[in-house]
C-alpha cells in the first residue's frame, strides 16, 4: 500500500520541485533555466508555470517579448484562478481601452481574490 501511494505520489512532487527550480531560475534570472523548466509544466497546464512563463514573454525575459503569447499564458493561469494573472489579462483590456468591459471582468475577479493591484483599480 505505502509503495502504491509512493508511486502516485512521485509527479507531483517531481512537478513541485520543477516548478521551485523555475522560480529561482528567474529570481537569479537564469531565464533559459527558468523557460527550460517551466515551458513543459506550463504546456502540462500548471498555473504557476503558465503566470511565469507569461511574465517573461510580457517583458521579454530570456525570450523576445511578445504580448500576445503573454496574454495566452495568462488567460490559461487566470482561468485557473491565478489573481496575478487574471491582473495582467484585465490590465491589458483595460489599459488603453481595448476592451474596457472584457478588463472590467477580469479585474473584478482579480480583485474578489485578494489582488490589491485590482482592488486599487
Amino acid at each position: 500500500m505505502v509503495c502504491a501511494f509512493m508511486i502516485l505520489l512521485c509527479p507531483v512532487l517531481s512537478v513541485a520541485a520543477d516548478l521551485e527550480s523555475a522560480k529561482r531560475a528567474y529570481a537569479d534570472k537564469d531565464y533559459a533555466k527558468a523557460l527550460k523548466e517551466a515551458t513543459p509544466l506550463a504546456e502540462q497546464g500548471n498555473a504557476e508555470a503558465q503566470f511565469l512563463l507569461g511574465k517573461m514573454y510580457w517583458i521579454g525575459e530570456g525570450v523576445l517579448k511578445d504580448p500576445e503569447r503573454a496574454i495566452k499564458l495568462f488567460k490559461a493561469s487566470g482561468l485557473q484562478g491565478n489573481a496575478d494573472a487574471q491582473f495582467y489579462v484585465g490590465s491589458y483590456y483595460l489599459l488603453p481601452l481595448r476592451d474596457v468591459l472584457e478588463g472590467a471582468k477580469w479585474l473584478r475577479v482579480s480583485a474578489e481574490q485578494g489582488s490589491k493591484d485590482a482592488q486599487w483599480l
